[in-house]
């Protein structure tokens, strides 16, 4: 069997392309879980609890997230982490080809100047 044929940098970039565009939510943040002590009885923990923490106008931010909507949230997030991903992926892709397209030849070098001789200060 032969191999598939190799697919062009500008296919491997619609194809990306078109993965960004299946992507229908995006969320900022993380989602973390936490439990609290309760204080009717020392040793066991209240909870579970979600929050979602989010770096927004030069500060963190603490969003609590009811547990019905941790799911969706979760799924947000997912969404923005596997786009971010496919960015990078399209970048890299653009850039290989880039560099194939330019024609090799020899760097342009600048030549190694010899310091001038110093002079004699005037006095």
């Amino acid at each position: 069997m032969n191999p598939p044929p190799a697919s062009s940098p500008a296919s491997a970039r619609q194809r990306i392309l078109a993965e960004m565009a299946t992507i229908e939510q995006m969320e900022y943040g993380q989602l973390d879980t936490f439990f609290k002590p309760s204080p009717t009885a020392p040793g066991q923990r209240r909870g579970p609890y979600h929050k979602r923490q989010v770096w927004r106008d030069g500060k963190n931010q603490t969003e609590y997230v009811p547990a019905a909507q941790v799911p969706a949230v979760q799924a947000a997030i997912a969404g923005r982490e596997r786009f971010e991903h496919l960015a990078d992926a399209y970048v890299a892709q653009t850039v290989a080809a880039t560099r194939a397209a330019q024609p090799d030849g020899k760097k342009n070098g600048s030549k190694r100047r010899r310091p001038a001789a110093r002079r004699p200060k005037r006095s």
